[in-house]
């Protein structure tokens, strides 16, 4: 990045409580917990029936309805505000003109298990409206889902979504091994205290990969 890219654009946001430290540690715990959104500049919110971004909520067999309120401020005018369930745009406010801030609430009736979450975004997301970057990058801002478990622990798995995963994953391993800047060994000391950094930066992503394959082989889908 430079000069031109605006502080605060293209950022994961993540939600600690009022009562905690603001520390690097208790960052990680929220992120860890799902309480996040990922923004080009605006702040966006959600609650469903006063349930968090990263909460579940859990509902008896059968679902019914919830209530849900989502909200955007931004200080580059935004058109649209969407709550998506499950990948589809269930609810909208609009503002053809352009505000700094949109407001919604809208009760939903949920008959299984459901992913919410809330965008925001120009009109359309058209490429006209634009931040005022080298990048020419778009203004928008998506939160982390509120889960809703109906009858049962939650449970939602797109196969395709997880080969999508996989392939993100191998390439990230790729980028580690083959491409990322690395000081010679025996030149620098990592916090970890570890003598394999490799493998302790690789860690993470063979936990994902490990558990996405025991679930596509708990479900019967061949990998």
């Amino acid at each position: 990045m430079s000069s031109d890219v605006p502080v605060g654009i293209y950022r994961t946001y993540a939600r600690m409580s009022p009562n905690e430290p603001f520390t690097y540690d208790n960052w990680c715990r929220a992120l860890k917990a799902g309480r996040t959104f990922l923004s080009g500049g605006p702040m966006i919110r959600l609650s469903v029936e006063g349930a968090d971004i990263g909460d579940t909520i859990n509902m008896a067999k059968g679902g019914g309805v919830l209530e849900l309120e989502a909200s955007a401020e931004s200080l580059f005018p935004i058109h649209t505000l969407q709550i998506v369930r499950n990948g589809q745009v269930i609810a909208q406010a609009d503002d053809t003109r352009g505000a700094k801030r949109i407001h919604l609430r809208e009760r939903i009736k949920v008959e299984g298990h459901a992913w919410i979450a809330a965008r925001c975004g120009g009109p359309n997301y058209t490429p006209h409206l634009r931040h005022f970057d080298g990048w020419r990058r778009g203004i928008f801002a998506h939160t982390s889902p509120v889960y809703i478990a109906v009858g049962g622990p939650y449970h939602l798995f797109h196969p395709d979504s997880a080969e999508y995963m996989i392939t993100l994953i191998s390439g990230g391993l790729q980028y580690i091994r083959h491409h990322s800047r690395q000081h010679p060994e025996g030149t620098v000391t990592h916090h970890h205290g570890e003598t394999d950094h490799l493998g302790y930066l690789e860690r993470p992503w063979h936990e994902a990969l490990t558990a996405l394959h025991r679930r596509m082989h708990a479900l019967g889908i061949p990998h």
